[in-house]
C-alpha cells in the first residue's frame, strides 16, 4: 500500500491475534525435549506453527580463547516472506539481557542455500554460551541444527578442533532471553503483558513507569481506523535507557491485515525523533478499515519512563485542505 507506515525491523517479534483485535500472549514458550547436539552430527526436529513464539535453547562451555565455532541450520516449510521470523539468538556471560548475535534466514543465509542459516561465535571471554532457536512463523517447520566444534586460532602447528556438545533442556543452565530486536526485530512478545489503565485521547499524554524487563514487558492500546488513508502520528519519549539498548524498546503496530506479525516496528534506533535521542516518532496510514493495535514493548534490563501522545486522524488534503479528527486509544 503506497501510504502504509514505514516498516521497521522484523520483526522478529510478532504477536497472535483473535478476530480483529490482537490478543497479546506471554513470551515464547521454550520447547521441551532432551536434544543435545554433538559436533558434526545434525539433529532434526519439528517446530510447530508459532505465531505466539517458540524457542529452544542449547548451552555449551566456552574457553574464552577466541576459538571459533560455526553453527549450521536448515529450515524447511517456511514461507520466504517470513525470513526474519526464524533464526538464532546467541547469549554469553557478557550479553545476558540482549544477544551478542542474532542470525536469521535473511541476515545469515548460507551461500547458495535459501533454506540454510550459518553463523559463527568467537570471544575472548570464558563462560556459558546459549544458542537459542526462535520461530514466529505461522506454519510448522522442520529444523536441522549442526556445528563443527571449537576451532582454535592458527598456531605453529595449524588450528586445532576441540569437540564440544550443545546441551539441550535439562542439561547445563544458561541465560534465558527473548528474541532480540535488531533482528528485527522484530520486536517480540513479552513475558509480562500489562492490560487495563487509562485511555489516550488526541492531544493528551500518557505516562508509564516500566520496570526492568529483560524477559519482556508490553502495554497495548487499540483504536478504530476508518480506512480512508488518513494519517495518525505517535510521539513517545523514553528516559533512563542505556543507548546500547536502543533496539530493545519500541512499538509494534497491528491492523486487520497484519494480525500475526506487525505492519510496523518502531524503536529508538529505527524511528528516532529528529534531534531527540530519547524520542520515537512513527506514523500509521492505510486504505483498510478496522481495529489498529499499538503495542509498546521493552526488553531493557533497567526501569524506564515512557510518555506517549497522538495527534488524531489527519485526512488527506482536499479542496478545503486537510482536517483532523480526534481519536481515543483504548487500553487493551
Amino acid at each position: 500500500m503506497t501510504k502504509s507506515i514505514i516498516r521497521g525491523a522484523l520483526s522478529a517479534l510478532a504477536l497472535a491475534a483473535l478476530a480483529a483485535t490482537p490478543t497479546f500472549a506471554a513470551s515464547a514458550a521454550p520447547a521441551p525435549g532432551p536434544l543435545s547436539i554433538p559436533p558434526d552430527q545434525a539433529v532434526t526436529f519439528q517446530v510447530p506453527a508459532s505465531p505466539n513464539g517458540f524457542t529452544r535453547d542449547w548451552t555449551f562451555s566456552y574457553p574464552g580463547d577466541n576459538s571459533n565455532i560455526t553453527v549450521n541450520a536448515e529450515v524447511t516449510g517456511l514461507d520466504p516472506s517470513f525470513q526474519t521470523a526464524v533464526g538464532f539468538n546467541v547469549f554469553d556471560v557478557s550479553h545476558q539481557s540482549a544477544p551478542v548475535e542474532t542470525a536469521t534466514l535473511q541476515s545469515n543465509q548460507k551461500q547458495n542455500d535459501p533454506q540454510g542459516i550459518e553463523f559463527n561465535y568467537s570471544s575472548g571471554t570464558s563462560g556459558t554460551v546459549t544458542v537459542q532457536l526462535f520461530s514466529y512463523a505461522p506454519s510448522a517447520l522442520t529444523v536441522s541444527v549442526s556445528h563443527g566444534g571449537l576451532v582454535s586460532p592458527n598456531g605453529g602447528n595449524g588450528s586445532v578442533i576441540t569437540p564440544v556438545t550443545f546441551v539441550g533442556p535439562g542439561g547445563a543452565a544458561g541465560p534465558a532471553a527473548p528474541p532480540a530486536s535488531g533482528a528485527p526485530a522484530s520486536s517480540a512478545p513479552s513475558a509480562s503483558t500489562v492490560s487495563g489503565g487509562a485511555s489516550l485521547a488526541s492531544g493528551a499524554t500518557a505516562s508509564l513507569n516500566v520496570p526492568a524487563s529483560p524477559n519482556g514487558y508490553s502495554k497495548a492500546w487499540t483504536f478504530s481506523y476508518p480506512g480512508d488513508n488518513s494519517t495518525i502520528t505517535f510521539d513517545a519519549g523514553v528516559t533512563n535507557l542505556d543507548p546500547s539498548f536502543a533496539t530493545s524498546v519500541g512499538f509494534n503496530v497491528f491492523d486487520s491485515q497484519h494480525q500475526t506479525s506487525p505492519v510496523e516496528t518502531a524503536t529508538l534506533q529505527s524511528n528516532q525523533r529528529q534531534n531527540d535521542p530519547h524520542g520515537i516518532q512513527f506514523v500509521y496510514s492505510s486504505g483498510t478499515v478496522g481495529t489498529v493495535t499499538v503495542q509498546f514493548f521493552s526488553y531493557a534490563p533497567t526501569p524506564v519512563m515512557l510518555t506517549l501522545s497522538q495527534g488524531g486522524l489527519v485526512s488527506p488534503s482536499g479542496v478545503n485542505g486537510s482536517t483532523t479528527t480526534p481519536v481515543t486509544l483504548q487500553a487493551a
